[in-house]
């Protein structure tokens, strides 16, 4: 135990800190649903402020166009396209356009809270 500020914050030691901080007993199943829900009122919220999802982009350079020349990460481009697509897919999102789902803004308990957001 005297060693956990030398050890990488994995997520479920995060967990363990948090649990041990709050008295909550957090599992992780609870941990990934609460950052879902997190995820999700984020992204209605910056819906119904006008930010169209589909126009949040990384900078060229930290998706590797153009790719480095050398390195470890020489001639390594990310297909970001794919990449944000699968991520809305997983999350429950249109992938088409970025809006989350009726039935995932249900799933997460967020209905009464989200009635709109577009």
């Amino acid at each position: 135990m005297g060693n956990i500020g030398m050890q990488s914050p994995t997520l479920r030691n995060c967990i363990f800190i948090g649990n041990a901080a709050t008295g909550w007993g957090m599992g992780m199943d609870e941990v990934m649903e609460t950052g879902a829900r997190i995820q999700t009122l984020r992204l209605c919220f910056n819906i119904r402020e006008g930010i169209n999802p589909l126009d949040i982009k990384l900078h060229s350079r930290m998706i590797g166009q153009p790719p480095m020349k050398e390195g470890p990460v020489a001639d390594v481009t990310v297909d970001i396209d794919s990449l944000a697509s699968e991520y809305r897919k997983a999350m429950g999102w249109d992938p088409a356009t970025g809006h989350p789902k009726e039935d995932t803004v249900a799933r997460l308990g967020l209905k009464e809270l989200v009635k709109s957001y577009g």
